[in-house]
């Protein structure tokens, strides 16, 4: 089956970087650069799918697809749209005349969109075909009439599954979507009940995840399915569809009270991986007809076209999740990084020029920078090697964040250099919980290493004092600690007070830019 795609608007080099995806054995491709030549395109030949940006020069994308779908009633549009487009766009979803998928646009994902078009097309054309044969049988129009209703909702049924993988649902609600549509198939099940599992890799054994009108006690006996026990089992085992009209010997999972059923089981294949099992309660004695497999096959291999989609939803999204996380945090001891720092800072520097508060609040006491420097670091990794040298860095980021709460920001700077921002407290309170985290580190036993020390200069955080400023002055107190003895928390304004260092002074029209 060779399907046929428009793209529209996209320039001829994103089209060919696109073409790439989809071989000639399947697919042929078109391109029009404006909607005036797509429209004589579509005049011309059959398409099955356009896709177009919705920001066109001569019209909108929602303006082109009622005019190409006026040409072409079967045609599926993709829309590939901006933030700024959804308002339009809405509607277009809303009446599910197209498909929205949001710039930029990930070459996969847009495959897996084309995938589905091509298989609601494959089911199009094989009930048409259906229908036409039907229709063709002189002297059975009712039963014509019946198998046509049939097909429609089935048609609807399917078509119905897969716009839940278009929309933005919980997988919860997507399960739950995904048994309503199949269990009030008309013409299908004498019972309303049924259940997903889904494969967990790590067992492996099927999960239950969703399901509809069961009792608590089944719910309890198959919460978690061994491979090849039970009919659920032994579909997923051959990955074949188990038929039972009644609970026989192969039904191994009983409890006491049990009422009679059937059984249908269909394991959810896609490309050779099993993903799940759908299992359906039938009346007891039903008598299977051949159209009732032929649906548990569209069935089935929707719903694991579905599971896959979700499945790869959710390795993109925990890809980006661990990229975000790499963004701003030190890959060593997991504490927030040095660009991470500034985005706090920023906040914590906006909060100070405006610290009113809510009238049930207490006045917020202000913040405090400190910057610590492990004493004699670069002893340890000279003396036991730079593998000791990171589990010191690792053990002493742990002291950091069991000591601070959760609100206090921790920081790596590198090396052996840390950083906390204490949030609403006062010098005095600060200088009491940066040296009761000092003592923690004085009696903690490092491994290998025994007794490591840490120097702490801080300083107070004033309204208007950008951050390289601040870094500065705790800079010159941590220089003090460690000139006097280490081992040491001393604050900037305490020791410029007694004439001990001085004062920073830098230029008011100096710029920031560390």
């Amino acid at each position: 089956m060779i399907s046929i795609i428009l793209f529209v608007g996209q320039n001829q080099e994103t089209c060919d970087a696109f073409r790439q995806d989809y071989p000639s054995s399947e697919y042929d491709i078109y391109h029009a650069s404006t909607p005036e030549k797509a429209l004589e395109v579509l005049k011309s030949h059959s398409v099955d799918i356009m896709v177009t940006d919705f920001e066109l020069a001569q019209m909108d994308g929602l303006e082109l697809t009622r005019q190409a779908q006026a040409l072409q009633n079967t045609l599926q549009v993709i829309l590939l749209t901006g933030p700024r487009d959804r308002p339009s766009v809405m509607q277009v979803i809303a009446h599910h005349i197209a498909v929205e998928l949001e710039k930029p646009v990930h070459r996969e994902e847009l495959r897996i969109y084309v995938e589905r078009c091509r298989e609601i097309k494959r089911i199009r054309e094989e009930l048409r075909r259906k229908e036409e044969l039907l229709k063709s049988e002189v002297g059975v129009r009712e039963q014509a009439e019946f198998e046509a209703n049939r097909a429609l909702a089935t048609r609807i049924a399917i078509t119905a599954l897969l716009e839940t993988s278009l929309e933005r649902l919980s997988f919860a609600k997507q399960v739950e979507v995904i048994l309503d549509v199949i269990l009030n198939i008309p013409w299908f099940f004498g019972q309303r009940k049924g259940a997903l599992f889904q494969l967990d890799e790590t067992g492996p054994h099927l999960t239950l995840v969703g399901h509809k009108n069961l009792d608590g006690e089944v719910t309890g006996v198959c919460d978690r399915v061994e491979i090849g026990h039970c009919l659920c089992g032994q579909a997923a085992q051959t990955r074949q569809i188990v038929f039972a009209d009644r609970v026989d010997g192969a039904h191994t999972t009983r409890y006491e009270g049990m009422p009679p059923h059937g059984h249908y089981c269909v394991p959810l294949v896609n490309q050779d991986a099993l993903l799940g099992v759908l299992c359906l309660y039938l009346a007891e004695g039903h008598q299977p007809a051949p159209d009732e497999e032929a649906l548990l096959s569209t069935l089935g291999a929707t719903l694991a076209r579905i599971l896959e989609h979700r499945k790869t939803e959710g390795e993109l999204k925990q890809a980006e999740e661990q990229l975000r996380f790499m963004a701003y945090h030190d890959p060593l001891t997991g504490l927030h990084n040095r660009q991470f720092f500034d985005q706090t800072f920023n906040k914590l520097f906006m909060a100070l020029q405006n610290p009113s508060r809510r009238h049930n609040e207490a006045p917020f006491q202000g913040a405090c920078l400190a910057l610590f420097d492990i004493d004699h670091f670069k002893k340890v990794n000279d003396t036991y090697g730079h593998l000791i040298g990171d589990e010191v860095l690792v053990l002493f980021a742990r002291k950091m964040t069991e000591c601070f709460r959760e609100r206090d920001a921790t920081f790596r700077f590198g090396g052996e250099e840390f950083v906390v921002l204490l949030h609403d407290v006062t010098p005095e309170i600060a200088e009491t919980v940066l040296n009761r985290f000092r003592q923690s580190i004085d009696s903690y036993a490092f491994p290998q290493v025994g007794q490591v020390t840490v120097s702490i200069g801080a300083v107070r955080v004033e309204a208007g004092e950008l951050a390289a400023s601040l870094i500065e002055k705790a800079d010159k107190a941590l220089y003090f600690a460690k000139s006097n003895g280490r081992n040491q928390v001393h604050f900037h304004h305490v020791l410029v007070a007694a004439g001990q260092i001085e004062d920073v002074e830098r230029d008011p029209g100096e710029v920031d830019l560390w």
